[in-house]
This record gives structure tokens, C-alpha cells and sequence, in this order.
């Protein structure tokens, strides 16, 4: 399987507590939909709280579960594609990468 990790911040005056239920409620049945036809395997939402010293503070994190590297590339170029919505609207410095190979360490 492959994921794809998206994190990102919050625009300044946005509730972080609301903003969450938007993503929650609003945008993630919406991108769910999206990505059926593109291998979507599983889709987790993440909201994050930085360390002081770890400079700007990153809002959320999604990760997104797809059967293949090709059908995660052609879903989220889809996604990506389509409308903003209200929670779209909210974020800001957003970093996308592929997770294409990982092991756990078990120790």
C-alpha cells in the first residue's frame, strides 16, 4: 500500500476546535467519496500541537491509504482539482509527500 501525508497550518482567526469539526463533518466524507474509485483503503485525520520550540505550528495532518503509488497519484491530482470547501479555506502552508516504503522497528 501506499499513503500520502498532507500536514498543514491554520489561517490566522480560525478556530482550531471548529475548523476540526469542519474537516471532521464537512470535508472528509467528501474526499472519501472522491477517492472510491481510486483505491481508497483507509483516510485518517490528525489534529497536531507543536512543540514550543519547533517554530510555527502545523495544524493537521491526513494521511491517505491507497491500494497503488499510480492510483494515489491519479486520486489525489483528482482531489487536489476539485473545489475548495469551508475547511479548504481555512488552511494554509500545506506539505504533500508519497509514503512508498516503510518498516516498523520493533525494539
Amino acid at each position: 500500500m501506499v499513503r500520502f501525508l498532507s500536514t498543514f497550518r491554520l489561517k490566522e482567526g480560525y478556530d482550531r476546535d471548529e475548523t476540526f469539526r469542519l474537516w471532521h463533518e464537512v470535508h472528509t466524507p467528501r474526499v472519501v467519496e472522491m477517492l472510491r474509485e481510486y483505491g481508497l483503503k483507509r483516510y485518517v485525520i490528525a489534529k497536531l500541537l507543536s512543540s514550543p520550540e519547533a517554530g510555527p505550528e502545523y495544524f493537521g495532518m491526513a494521511q491517505i491509504w491507497f491500494d497503488t503509488l499510480e492510483n494515489a497519484k491519479k486520486g489525489t491530482e483528482y482531489m487536489l482539482s476539485q473545489r475548495q470547501d469551508a475547511f479548504t479555506d481555512r488552511i494554509t502552508d500545506t506539505r504533500r509527500v508519497f509514503v512508498i516504503e516503510e518498516k516498523e522497528i520493533e525494539f
